[in-house]
């Protein structure tokens, strides 16, 4: 490793890795929030009917208190998985050293790992993008096999998906979640078997996906609180994974049902209703995607966060783009006064003081023919934000030099 520059890079991913270690163990937050959140009470049947609501209330008020935790944990997750993969791309491009190269293959492993977590993080908050179609789900189970088999780690998995299933309408990436999800709690119950079953229902009313192992159980005074956010037996873990699998079912009208014996197993049977699909409308012949090929465009580049901008700024210079840099909104449009041949507005949305929306109304005003593109963890909040200007672009955090470099070319040739 001669070359100073892999060096100082590669240095700042050790930092980052520490970084995002650090913040998994907050994330943990000791016993005290989940202490706090399990003594609300589980039942109101012998309560009063004003006690009742007003328990109720102090308890969503609480849980929307976890959920902005939650969405605030996944933002900083993202932009350090931004560094995490972007500095890791530019050293594999930049070394022909194989052992550096086989090194960065467990930070590439950790990387992917921090990224489910977000979208775990995110799933919870529910403010992630729901992007449902329609497609089998014994197509995507048995598609996604060999991941829930590394996921189940020494357990043997067993799929039984026939084709003779109806389409539903889902968001493919949450159902794999959900899948994720369920397949780890096994592993983590000790199963040495997994069995994931898809079939219908006899009354054709719904499609059932069922993932039953034969780990260690659940008490039964246990079960009615699997569910419930930071609930988990074993402390090492943050207690998410069934929350967010039960919150991911209700954006998609379903229904799970959890069976379990302790010593034997448990078994976790989820319902989607089968409704009737629109017919689809064969796409049109597409054009082939023109080559992101830069010709030394200006990019205004507008992000708080250090180390993301630094990295950012350095994936749209190895892209062919002439880059200009500020650290926020102020200093942005004092940026913008001074250059004249600016093609691009790329701005963070979450920044302290005037934030993302703001600086790109301040801006259209100075410059109202200047493309902007929106970069976030928070892809919900800007989806519903922006539907009223289709002009404005975004591309969500975690990115990497390509994903970048593709969004850009788009916001410069909308339109």
């Amino acid at each position: 490793m001669s070359n100073p520059n892999i060096k100082k890079k590669y240095r700042q991913l050790l930092d980052l890795m520490g970084q995002c270690a650090d913040l998994e163990s907050e994330l943990h937050l000791g016993n005290s929030i989940r202490n706090h959140y399990e003594e609300l009470p589980l039942t109101y049947s012998d309560l009063a009917v004003f006690r009742a609501s007003e328990a109720r209330q102090d308890r969503e008020s609480k849980l929307e208190a976890v959920r902005e935790l939650a969405e605030g944990a996944s933002h900083e997750l993202n932009n350090m998985l931004t560094v995490i993969i972007g500095q890791t791309d530019q050293i594999c491009r930049e070394s022909d050293d194989p052992k550096l190269l086989e090194s960065l293959r467990p930070v590439e492993e950790a990387a992917r790992r921090a990224n489910r977590l977000t979208a775990q993080l995110l799933a919870f908050g529910r403010r992630e993008r729901f992007m449902p179609r329609d497609f089998f789900l014994h197509d995507l189970v048995k598609k996604f096999s060999r991941v829930l088999e590394r996921e189940a780690g020494e357990a043997a998995v067993q799929i039984e998906a026939p084709d003779t299933i109806p389409k539903l309408r889902l968001d493919p990436g949450m159902i794999e979640q959900v899948l994720l999800n369920l397949v780890r709690n096994a592993r983590q119950a000790g199963a040495s078997n997994i069995n994931i079953v898809v079939d219908e229902q006899k009354d054709r009313s719904a499609v059932r996906l069922l993932i039953k192992d034969d780990g260690r159980g659940i008490p039964e005074e246990e079960l009615t609180r699997v569910f419930d956010p930071f609930f988990t037996t074993n402390t090492t873990l943050l207690g998410l994974g069934l929350s967010t699998v039960y919150g991911i079912l209700r954006r998609h009208s379903g229904v799970i049902q959890v069976r379990s014996i302790v010593g034997e197993g448990t078994s976790f049977t989820i319902s989607f209703p089968v409704r009737e699909l629109e017919a689809e409308v064969p796409k049109a012949p597409q054009n082939p995607k023109p080559a992101l090929q830069a010709h030394g465009e200006t990019v205004l580049l507008v992000e708080d966060d250090d180390l993301v901008r630094d990295v950012a700024e350095s994936m749209l210079r190895d892209s062919g783009y002439e880059v200009l840099a500020a650290a926020g909104a102020d200093e942005a449009l004092r940026v913008a006064e001074e250059a004249n041949d600016i093609a691009l507005l790329l701005t963070d949305l979450v920044m302290p003081g005037r934030d993302g929306f703001e600086l790109a109304k301040s801006f259209k005003k100075r410059f109202p023919k200047v493309p902007i593109l929106f970069t976030s963890g928070h892809s919900e909040e800007l989806a519903n934000r922006r539907r009223d200007n289709p002009q404005i672009q975004f591309i969500g955090k975690p990115y990497g030099p390509d994903k970048l470099a593709e969004a850009v070319h788009r916001a410069l040739h909308a339109g």
